[in-house]
């Protein structure tokens, strides 16, 4: 089992006009201070990591991500 948060991928909140760079994928969520942009990328070498594991394993993947 992996942790999706912090463990397989990387996500923060995007508090500038920044522009994604490659392999960075930006999302938008409504909450209680309006809508908030986040980036978000794979951890280098995630994709070769899970494609070798499946080899091995049933990969279940999860996440305890909740709002701060």
């Amino acid at each position: 089992m992996l942790d999706l948060d912090h463990t397989c991928v990387h996500a923060t909140k995007v508090t500038s006009t920044a522009k994604d760079e490659a392999g960075v994928h930006s999302f938008y969520l409504s909450g209680i201070t309006g809508e908030n942009r986040y980036r978000m990328r794979p951890r280098d070498g995630l994709g070769a990591f899970l494609r070798e594991v499946q080899r091995f394993v049933t990969v279940h993947v999860y996440t305890m991500g909740s709002l701060s």
